[in-house]
Formats: C-alpha cells, structure tokens, sequence
C-alpha cells in the first residue's frame, strides 16, 4: 500500500485555520472586513476574555440568504471574484473565501444573516466545522457572527495564546486601524460587558484621528496630497515636534487596505530627514490609491503585505510630497529656554560652543558657568546612593575596585593600583592609565551603565525618593495604552512616579523620580508604553525591570558626549564604573571602554 494518502476535509480547514487564524485579534480582523466588504455602516464588536471564550461581530450591512449564508461557510466560496482577471483588479478585503470556514474549523460558530429584502433571517450553527443546524431566524437586516471557545479543538494552539490583556490589545490594535481607514462607519468595541471604545460615524479623517488619540496629535496634523500618473497620496503626518520612539503612530492603507509596508515607513523617514531627532519617528496616516494592475494582495495568508510594482516610484513620490509639505506649512521651532532666562523678555544673545560648553545641554549658559552645571550632573549619581561628592579638594586618587570585561580580566583592578587619569579627549572620552593598559572610556556610557544599576537595585529592592512638580503633567491614552500603563505601573510607581487616573482616558503625572527631574517625564512614559505596544519590552519580570532601568538611565541626568569634566568627577566615574557588575557595556550593549595595552603601541609604531 502507497504511503501518500488523501488528507481528510476536516484536516485540511484546519490547516487552512493555522495559516489564516493565529489568534483571536485574526478573527476580529477578517470578520471586520467581511463586514465591511458587505456594506456596513455600524459595527459592534464584542469581545469575552480576550477572545477566548467570545467574539461577536454585529453589522448592519447587506447580509445573506439562505443559500449564500451556507456556501459562506464553505472553503473557496466568496462574492467578491469569479475569474482569474479579477485578481488583478481587487478592491474588496476579501477574496479567497477562506476566513468563515477556517474560522469554523476551530470553533464554536453561529451565523445569524438577513437581507433586506426578505422577511426572515438564517441561523446557521458550527461546532469543528460540522454544521449542527440550519433554521429561519427573526433578526434585523444585517449579519452576525459568534464565535465561542476559539481553538477547543486545537488545544495545541490555544496554549500559546498569550494573556487575555495581551490579546485584547490585538484586538484594539485592530479596530483602531480598521476605524482610521472607515471614518463614515460608526464603531463600537464591548469587553466583558463594559463599553471600551465608541467611534461614531464621521466626515473626516481628522475627525476619526481625534476619536483615537490625544488633542496634542491632532493639533500636529499636517495635510498631505499628491498625485503622479496613477498614483495618489492624501492624509496626514505630523509637525517634526511630535513624534515617537517607534513606528507604532504610523498607519497605511493602499486602495484602503491596511498594510505594513517597511518600505513606505522608509519613504516616510526619509521625508523627514534632519527634521527629526535621531531614533525618533513620526505619526502618519496615509492612504494610496494605486491602480489595482500594480498591487499584488495575494500575498500573504493574513493580507497584511502587499506588492508595489514600480515601488520605488512611490516611494520618492512620497519622500518629495513629505518635504515638499514640511517646508511650506511647518513653522519655525520654537526654543524653549531653560534656568534663568526661563519666562524671560531677555536671552543671550549668543551661545557658546565647541570647546567650552555643549550648547544642545546647556544653551542658556557660556564659559565657566556651563562647565559647572556639566560636571554637577554626577549629583544625581551621588544622590540616589547616598554618597558624597568625592574627592572634594581635587585629588586624583581613585581607589581600587574590582573589574571585568574584554581587555581587563576580573579582579585586575581590584589587586592592582588605582587608573591614573590622565585627561579627556574630544570632551567625550576619559582617557586613564592602568598598569601599562591605555583605558578610553566613553563617558556617557559609563554613566549610563552606573546610574542604570541604581535604578535596578531600586527596582529590585527598595522604593527611589520623588521629586514632587508643582504644576502636574496631564496626558491621554488610548485603550492599549492604557492596558500597558496598568500593567507596568507598580514597577513606575516603586522608581519614583507619581502617575492619578483622572478619568476619561486622562493621567496626570505629579511626580517623577529624582534622577530623571531633567528629563520630560511625559515623552518617557510614552515613549516606555510605545515600546512595550511594540513588543521591545521583555515579558518576563526580571527583563522588564532591565529594560525599564536602561530606559531611564538613557533619559536621566547621564553626562553627554562634548561635555568637559573637572579632573575629580572624571576619577569618581572611572571608579564607580569598574565597581558595576558589567562595567565593560552600557545598558543598550555598547562598549563603555576600550583598552590599549602597551604590547599593541609597540607593534603599531614597529617596535615589535
């Protein structure tokens, strides 16, 4: 007997559902667009412990009858083509006529559909994929589906779902991009019976933008609208003053299909060029028509890619039409003066720059001035251990401490004699001699690397003093936001912040740990949530408070690069770094010292 066999129809969904159905945010996502697809112009989106136990989809759109309604629910049957040309030329979400019948493969499903035009309505229920029952229905015109003990037949599957927090955030994730592209239909999204999220039906896409995120995005929006041959671009990006740590405020739809494309978030930063901080990127919501002959939707299982013929056309159309809007209706910055001439009618009327100061740190000092605030930034340092600032007559002496990494092996440094500092180089680079060995530390990552493991041994161990503001920081966040300010907010609270909920979406921050007072405590919460909706933030509980403490550490009061340091306070940080446990790296793995030992000058003036 052969040992190729023909694959049962029961198998073959459900190894259709693997490939479509990943979790329960899939589900919402493919009947959202079926919904669509039909019409509608309301849809409801309830939602039972993330998924897991309910989905129900209600629209009000065409519907079906009887007949449809059950070759719905078979694989490859679908409205929305019927020739191999049709293809080319896709409009709709759908096509392939898979996501129902996978969807019933691995559930519990109930489809309740009625047309306009006829009197009643179908009820058709699934369990596996098995149709138990099929019988006329009272219900409004419209159709709803109900999907219950998602992958109960695929227990493999529903093992790796993650929590229910992280899997309701999907599903907002995905209602949230399917509104932006739909401002006229209204939208409501139910959790366990609590009303999450209300769109109603708008004009604008700037109506629908400020139905999701913060009156400060709106404000920032700048219109955007080109068109080159058979391709059109229009919608939003915002003024280079907003922006994020990621891409996560970044939304494209071509021929109103969400997509993501690295591609056009190229374009996008490119753009932007100069304009924006580095590592920072900013909001978009762009929407591309483009003749269906040049887009390829049959690509991805899920339809989440797409294929551009002549990609790189739209691409610089997007890059020129970005900067082209950037230089005509973005203003000049505003520069926001800090110390004494803060609120001031006076300012300086220059800045000094180069050798004396870093202007970018200090822009509102010169001189000798600037020079004390930069080497004063170690206070915090000395602050949040109880320490006091060494060496206070001057003296070079740095004690011994013990030491690992590449170029040093561990506890050199503690049996030998204390590095010898011998100065800095481009005021970025302390530059010491340790028996022989040449050390070139970089500053700002050695500062980094300790300030970041006080900030873990708070973490871990105790609770960090705050600094109260006497004038809270207001903010808001959408649903995903907010599930992950609740989530990682006792770690937040144990460093130092002070963070109310004051209801319809709004926060408050009245106080901030004391080695971050400098920083804009409001970006770095942001920024922190956007990073876990990203997915960089470990799920672990140990990782977090890693990944927490180097976000901190990068944004507190850590010297910088091109900031001069008075000989003592270069001793104090050589030797607070080599009493770290990892002194050789800073918290994001760059290196924090280099050695150079006297074999390899030898070698390099030929000496050896």
């Amino acid at each position: 007997m052969g040992k190729i066999r023909f694959l049962s129809e029961s198998l073959i969904n459900k190894i259709a559902a693997g490939e479509v159905i990943e979790r329960p945010a899939s589900v919402v996502k493919e009947l959202l667009e079926n919904s669509l697809d039909a019409q509608a112009t309301s849809i409801t989106v309830t939602v039972r412990h993330g998924g897991r136990e309910l989905i129900r989809i209600a629209d009000n759109g065409e519907g079906m009858d009887r007949e449809d309604a059950e070759r719905a629910l078979q694989r490859h049957a679908t409205s929305k083509i019927g020739s191999l040309e049709d293809i080319c030329r896709i409009r709709s979400f759908g096509f392939r006529g898979e996501a129902l019948p996978s969807i019933a493969a691995v559930s519990l499903l109930s489809l309740l559909t009625r047309r306009r035009d006829t009197a009643t309505g179908t009820e058709i229920k699934v369990r596996g994929g098995n149709i138990e029952s099929i019988h006329e229905a009272g219900i409004a015109t419209g159709t709803t589906v109900e999907v219950a003990d998602l992958f109960f037949n695929t227990p493999a599957r529903r093992k790796f779902l993650r929590t229910e927090r992280a899997e309701f955030g999907a599903i907002v994730d995905i209602v949230q991009t399917l509104t932006l592209g739909n401002p006229p239909v209204a939208f409501r999204l139910i959790r366990d019976e609590k009303i999450i999220g209300e769109y109603p039906s708008c004009m604008s896409l700037r109506e629908r933008v400020a139905q999701i995120h913060e009156e400060e995005i709106v404000k920032a929006l700048i219109p955007l609208q080109v068109k080159s041959g058979e391709v059109q671009i229009a919608g939003f990006v915002t003024d280079p003053g907003v922006s994020r740590i990621n891409r996560t405020g970044q939304y494209f739809f071509i021929n109103n299909r969400p997509v993501k494309s690295p591609a056009l978030a190229f374009a996008v930063q490119q753009g932007y060029g100069e304009m924006l901080p580095h590592n920072r990127f900013p909001l978009a919501f762009l929407f591309f028509d483009i003749s269906s002959a040049r887009v390829d939707v049959n690509v991805h299982p899920a339809k989440r890619e797409v294929r551009i013929d002549q990609e790189r056309d739209v691409q610089k159309l997007l890059i020129d039409a970005i900067r082209e809007t950037l230089h005509t209706q973005t203003k000049f910055p505003r520069v926001r003066l800090a110390g004494p001439y803060e609120n001031s009618r006076e300012a300086p009327s220059s800045f000094t720059r180069g050798k004396e100061t870093d202007s970018t740190l200090y822009p509102q000092c010169s001189g000798s001035l600037a020079l004390d605030m930069v080497n004063d930034s170690l206070a915090a340092v000395y602050a949040a251990d109880g320490s006091t600032d060494p060496n206070p007559d001057g003296a070079m002496g740095v004690p011994n401490v013990p030491a690992s990494g590449q170029g040093l092996r561990a506890n050199d440094l503690r049996r030998g004699t204390s590095p010898r500092i011998i100065g800095q180089f481009q005021a970025t680079y302390i530059i010491a001699d340790y028996e022989g060995t040449l050390l070139i530390i970089d500053q700002h990552a050695a500062h980094e690397r300790i300030v970041y493991e006080k900030i873990l041994d708070v973490l871990m161990n105790r609770h960090a003093p705050s600094q109260r503001r006497l004038i809270p920081i207001t903010f808001c966040l959408d649903y995903r936001e907010q599930e992950i300010l609740q989530e990682y907010l006792p770690m937040l609270e144990q460093i130092g912040f002070g963070i109310n909920d004051l209801g319809r979406n709004t926060y408050s921050i009245d106080a901030v740990p004391s080695f971050l007072d400098t920083a804009d405590p409001k970006r770095f919460i942001l920024d922190y949530l956007h990073d876990a909706l990203a997915g960089h933030i470990p799920r672990a509980v140990e990782e977090k408070q890693k990944a927490l403490a180097a976000g901190i550490a990068c944004k507190s009061q850590t010297v910088k690069g091109s900031s001069y340091l008075a000989a003592e306070k270069m001793a104090y940080l050589v030797t607070r770094l080599f009493q770290t446990t990892q002194p050789f790296v800073c918290p994001h793995g760059r290196p924090t010292c280099i050695t150079i030992t006297k074999e390899d000058l030898g070698r390099q003036f030929g000496r050896k």
